[in-house]
Order: C-alpha cells, then structure tokens, then sequence
C-alpha cells in the first residue's frame, strides 16, 4: 500500500472481523428477539413542538455577549418506523416518569420491546422523549440534578419500589421482570434525570404538536404520561363545563355541578390518594406484601 493512502471502509471491517477471529474473541451478543425481519419504507426522526427565547439586544459576532442571541428547547424528539404495508393507524408511544424513548425499544433482557413488536405486525410507531427528558435534553429553564443515590430521583432502589417490581431487594411473587443481575443493571441504567423545569404545558403541547403533524394515531402511555394526558383532559373538560354551570340555567346547573365534582374527586382519588395509600401501606407499614 502506497504511503498516504487509506484502505477501504470496507477492507478495514473485514480485517477487524478476521483479527477478532484470529484471537478468539467472543462473537457479539446476540439478542432474544423472534427471527421475523423487520422490513421497513422509512424510517426517521424530528423535534416538535418548543419555544424559543431571545435576550433583548443585538447580536455581535466579534464580541459574542448574550445580546440578541436565541436558544430554542422544550420541544420534544420524535423517532418513527414505517413498514412496508402499514396499517390505517400509526402508533404512538409516550414514555413514563424518569424513562425515555428507550422504553419502547429493546428490554432489558434482550426480547423484542413493543417498537419491533407493533412493526413487526405492521404498525407505524413514534417513539418520542418528552421535553427535558433524553434526546429531548434541551431546555429553555434550569434545574438542579443531584448525582448522588436517593431519596430523590435517582435513587435506584427507591425506583425498584415505585415500579412495583418488589421491595427492595425482594421481587413481588409472580412479577415478570427478569430476574438477572445483568437486566437489572440494563434497566437501571436508562433512568434519566429531567434536565430542565418544564411544565406540564409545554409537554402536553410538544406531544399535541406530534399529532398536528402525523394526523389520527393511536396514543400509548405509561405511568407518568398518561398522568399529563389526564390533567390535561380534565382541565380541558372541566373548562368547557363551566360555561354551562355558570349560564346553562336550571337544567344544566345542577348537572354540570355533578359532571365537575365527580372528575375532580375521581382524579384526586385517582392521581393522589391510591399512590399514597400504596405508599403508606406497602412501602413504609408493609402491611402487604
């Protein structure tokens, strides 16, 4: 070979592959996902939604001061697959509390997640991180993250109980996360921090500037994003009844007065006292096991 040249991107894999062989390194690992390929038209990723904040001023390319400079943030980050054939409805899937896209993605175990499950039966999918949360990192308000274990966010055994898998450091009989040593790790090392104060409505707005942008799909969530969705329902719900309850006269008074009561003490019930009670009664008295 000629001095200055490179090999081929391809001669140098090969090599590497022949040299991994040649002393005895253990091949890959391979996953436990089902032999079905996944075969896609397109795949893909984009940001929705956010905010932009500009400091007042004007911009100065010598001196590089704030004036006049942009940050754009509290968006969300949006993967997509789309199979050959897809069905009429895509699927969209919201991760929950402390977790990002990676959720839907591959296990802990190494199995199949729901992203290559649902492509694999021929539904389109968004994965998406949520403002301040993974790959959607970039915000426009400050916080504060410790990084040291417990009894805030990041305290991993703390996570192992809220997820219900057990009380640490036993499982719950009959619960179905693996077992290993090894998942566990996995699992506890995709808990991710939120990195900026972002409120419920830039959130909620991110996700619905999703929809504005694919159309009809159906929304998966978990845990702490199907809580966003719910307040948001019945902030929205409880709004339009007002109107009604303050002007709908002796027929619509009364009703709405029910309609309006009953949301707000079943989402009170609901979002408040049954993880309290859990709270209460299996993490701190264990009065249940």
């Amino acid at each position: 070979m000629e001095q200055g040249t490179r090999p081929a991107p391809g001669l140098v894999a090969v090599l590497a592959i022949a040299a991994a062989l040649a002393l005895g390194a253990p091949p890959l690992a391979v996953g436990k996902s089902d032999a079905t390929p996944i075969v896609l038209r397109d795949q893909g990723s984009f940001l929705v939604g956010g905010s932009v904040v500009t400091n007042p001023g004007t911009f100065d390319p010598i001196a590089l001061t704030p004036d006049g400079q942009t940050i754009h943030g509290d968006h969300a980050y949006v993967q997509y697959q789309i199979p050959l054939n897809p069905r009429r409805l895509p699927l969209v899937m919201w991760h929950g509390g402390g977790q990002f896209s990676k959720t839907w993605e591959t296990t802990p175990d190494g199995r199949d997640g729901f992203q290559n499950i649902f492509v694999k039966r021929g539904f389109s999918t968004y994965i998406l991180d949520q403002p301040g949360r993974g790959r959607a990192g970039r915000t426009t308000t400050g916080t504060t993250i410790a990084p040291v274990p417990g009894p805030g966010p990041t305290g991993e055994q703390g996570i192992f109980i809220r997820f219900r898998i057990g009380m640490w450091p036993d499982y719950f009989p009959g619960v179905q996360f693996p077992r290993d040593a090894a998942a566990l790790e996995q699992w506890w090392r995709q808990q991710t921090p939120d990195t900026g104060a972002v409120s419920t409505a830039a959130i909620t707005d991110a996700a619905a500037a999703l929809f504005a942008k694919i159309g009809p799909a159906i929304l998966i969530t978990h845990s702490a994003s199907g809580v966003s969705i719910a307040v948001a329902e019945v902030i929205a719900v409880v709004g339009g009844l007002i109107p009604l309850f303050l002007t709908g006269g002796a027929l619509w008074h009364p009703l709405t007065a029910v309609h309006i009561v009953g949301l707000l003490l079943a989402t009170v019930l609901t979002l408040v006292m049954l993880p309290t009670l859990y709270y209460v009664f299996c993490a701190k008295l264990k009065f249940i096991k």
